[in-house]
């Protein structure tokens, strides 16, 4: 068994999510590709702060206390790859935090960044912000998410059934082709699903007495039609959609229970600024929603013509 990666990317933190992430890059190292594991000391909101009170205060002990954290963070990450047999490169850095992750995915040749995630919701989540939710915005290459609450990683049965959930844009194409590649190179078994929300066809059937049916089928049958072609350039079958009923978040999840899915591969458009705070994102609510991991492709990925390992394209 290979993985459709060369080098995987673990942030690491030490909270419980970050324990999590690490487990399932060390798998995936393990099936056969490189592993680094980083930890980044975000001093700036510390020099900060120092800087408001505009009391003079050196903070040098402060960083390098925070350093020190970081270096045993960082040992305790590597001993724990290395007692499962794989020998990680190791980087602390200082700076931002998401940023931070990006360079170093860009500047060790990273292909996959695995991040745990509180999957916060809710008001507090907007205006505070998330390292994973940043990363997910910006990063050039996939992200697996990976909550606190998740189940660990089994060697031998890594990522056996996958749930691909997808609609009629461009990210959902690049979702689709490494999905594929995970199929062809993990023997992954793949679910797609894509979710349509018909509870205002029902509302107004209900309202003026009229049969829903002939309209659901016609929207079911045009969901297929629309998503034959990138289907198929995945090299995979187009008979295998299922079309879902309902509010997206929820079937999406619903769907990865039934089908008892290891994980959730998803596009995402990767928006910014007020639109995404308005609009929401499929993408999104499955992350902070998902008991499993969810691993989610950008536009970015598939229009930088990335490709994946094992993959038919």
């Amino acid at each position: 068994m290979a993985v459709p990666f060369k080098k995987i990317l673990v942030p690491f933190d030490g909270n419980d999510a970050s324990f999590i992430a690490l487990d399932y890059g060390i798998a995936l190292a393990k099936a056969g590709c490189a592993l680094a594991i980083m930890h980044v000391v975000d001093d700036g909101e510390l020099v900060g702060e120092l800087a408001a009170t505009e009391m003079g205060f050196d903070p040098t002990d402060s960083i390098v206390e925070m350093e020190r954290k970081g270096l045993a963070l960082l040992d305790a990450s590597s001993r724990r790859a290395c007692d499962a047999g794989i020998e990680p490169e190791n980087e602390l850095v200082h700076g931002g935090t998401v940023s931070s992750i990006l360079a170093a995915q860009q500047r060790l040749g990273c292909d996959l960044i695995i991040a745990g995630t509180h999957g916060r919701s809710g008001a507090m989540r907007a205006i505070m912000g998330s390292t994973t939710e940043g990363v997910l915005r910006l990063s050039p290459v996939p992200v697996m998410t990976i909550r606190a609450t998740a189940r660990r990683a089994k060697e031998g049965s890594l990522l056996e059934r996958a749930v691909v959930a997808i609609d009629d844009s461009t990210p959902a194409l690049a979702a689709l082709l490494l999905a594929a590649a995970l199929s062809s190179s993990m023997g992954t078994h793949l679910s797609l699903c894509t979710a349509i929300d018909t509870h205002h066809l029902h509302d107004m059937a209900h309202q003026y007495g009229y049969d829903p049916t002939p309209f659901l089928q016609d929207l079911f049958t045009e969901a297929r039609r629309d998503l034959q072609a990138p289907i198929v350039r995945a090299g995979l079958r187009a008979d295998d959609l299922v079309v879902l009923d309902g509010q997206a978040v929820d079937e999406i999840l619903k769907f990865a229970e039934y089908r008892d899915a290891d994980v959730i591969v998803i596009g995402s458009h990767g928006r910014r600024g007020l639109s995404r705070l308005v609009l929401g994102s499929v993408a999104e609510g499955v992350v902070r929603r998902s008991p499993i991991p969810v691993l989610v492709v950008r536009q970015a990925a598939h229009a930088a013509g990335a490709t994946f390992r094992g993959s038919s394209q």
